[in-house]
């Protein structure tokens, strides 16, 4: 399965459960404080959609049998009889926005940087961190406007070529 725009962050509550069909099979996201999971939606017990059932900490209850899974790994949590563990989708972009989002932080922290780009780089590490718009439309604004910061004059040399370093992480986040 490839990348796949489950829908707008704005749109799923801390707490929500969602259900989207991907390339024919359900597959329900859970926002948990912030952080997406992605799990089969079916119930390996009987076949309900798991995202009618509720949330129960990092757990989703079937509606139908009461089965437990684990949102955050897809496996059994809790069940009278064993049953098989849910598929899990992992976000592959995740680790790669941390990064860059490591990588500007210490920019704007380095007395060496100058004033006017720690604020721009600190607005830009906060809309990076915000969950409003997708991850490769979040990279692609800040690769913009990094793009703008490294041309300014007083920036020295070292705080660009780090800056380069970071957009060189946002391009490879896509949709």
């Amino acid at each position: 399965m490839g990348r796949v725009i489950a829908g707008k962050a704005s749109d799923m509550a801390p707490g929500s459960l969602h259900k989207v069909t991907v390339d024919g099979r359900d597959v329900m996201i859970v926002n948990l404080d912030g952080t997406y999971h992605a799990v089969d939606d079916t119930c390996t017990h009987a076949g309900s959609s798991l995202s009618e059932g509720t949330l129960d900490g990092t757990s989703v209850v079937c509606g139908w049998h009461g089965a437990e899974f684990d949102c955050t790994t897809g496996k059994l949590a809790k069940f009278p009889v064993a049953i098989k563990d849910l598929q899990q989708y992992k976000e592959k972009n995740k680790g790669t926005l941390t990064e860059s989002i490591a990588t500007l932080s210490q920019i704007a922290s380095s007395p060496a940087t100058p004033k006017t780009i720690k604020k721009s780089i600190a607005d830009m590490v906060s809309d990076l961190e915000s969950g409003e718009y997708s991850m490769a439309v979040r990279a692609a604004n800040a690769m913009s406007a990094l793009e703008d910061i490294t041309q300014d004059p007083n920036m020295p040399s070292f705080v660009r070529t780090t800056i380069w370093q970071a957009v060189a992480k946002l391009e490879g986040i896509k949709d």
